[in-house]
């Protein structure tokens, strides 16, 4: 490699590492924001009021639906808003599931949520250095990868009518893998992006944005599945 094309190189592959630091930071804000959220509203419904118990359950569902459209805002109108509003709605995002997280204090115990915590990390960035590195074009599963996806949300939806179903871990071993998988996927992305929209830094921030959300969503599914493995197998003893 001449002396040319080796500080071309270098400078490409500081770019590149500048432009994942950067989607991992908006990602792990948006994580603190979820985890503050979710805080500040455990304390509301640690204190056994009635009233708060209803004004959170009212709350929940308006943020639940607010997820859906911000989701979908984000998915299909990226192109034409501003970078600031992309993510000013991811932040928003982050929020709004943060409310929904306060439940999560009532259900499960602390030694539980920090175990699963500690997991889904180990679990998440083994399948980001995995996505990184492999030369394994993964969009070559993106088919079975959506058809799990829908498989998981039937079997989700079916749980909550047969009993059988919903006291079994097979979903949940299911979602792990499955996001493990996506991990990795949306880890490869990342790089496609960058060297792709080379011309247009616009986008290519706008993509970070979209990047840091896909990888934040991993996580919190990530997560929510093995909290479910550890409570049960804790249960189990």
């Amino acid at each position: 490699m001449s002396e040319f094309n080796s500080q071309v190189y270098t400078e490409s592959q500081d770019g590149l590492r500048a432009y994942i630091l950067k989607v991992f930071s908006r990602m792990g804000w948006g994580l603190l924001i979820t985890a503050g959220v979710a805080y500040l509203f455990n304390v509301l419904l640690s204190t056994g009021s009635e009233a708060a118990a209803g004004v959170y359950m009212i709350f929940a569902m308006v943020c639940l639906v607010a997820e859906l459209i911000i989701a979908f805002t984000l998915s299909l109108r990226l192109n034409k808003m501003s970078l600031q509003t992309a993510t000013v709605l991811f932040y928003a995002y982050a929020a709004v599931t943060g409310v929904s997280f306060a439940a999560i204090f009532t259900i499960y115990t602390s030694s539980e949520i920090f175990i699963s915590f500690l997991f889904t990390a180990v679990l998440f960035f083994s399948c980001v250095a995995i996505g990184h590195t492999t030369k394994v074009d993964l969009s070559k599963f993106a088919g079975i990868m959506l058809g799990g996806l829908i498989t998981l949300l039937i079997l989700s939806v079916a749980a909550w009518f047969i009993p059988a179903l919903r006291n079994s871990l097979m979903v949940s071993y299911i979602g792990v893998i499955l996001f493990c998988a996506l991990t990795a996927w949306d880890m490869q992305k990342i790089k496609s992006y960058y060297y792709g929209l080379s011309g247009d830094e616009v986008m290519r921030s706008k993509m970070s944005i979209m990047s840091a959300f896909q990888l934040y969503l991993d996580f919190i599914n990530l997560f929510l599945y093995v909290l479910r493995i550890v409570s049960n197998s804790r249960n189990r003893n």
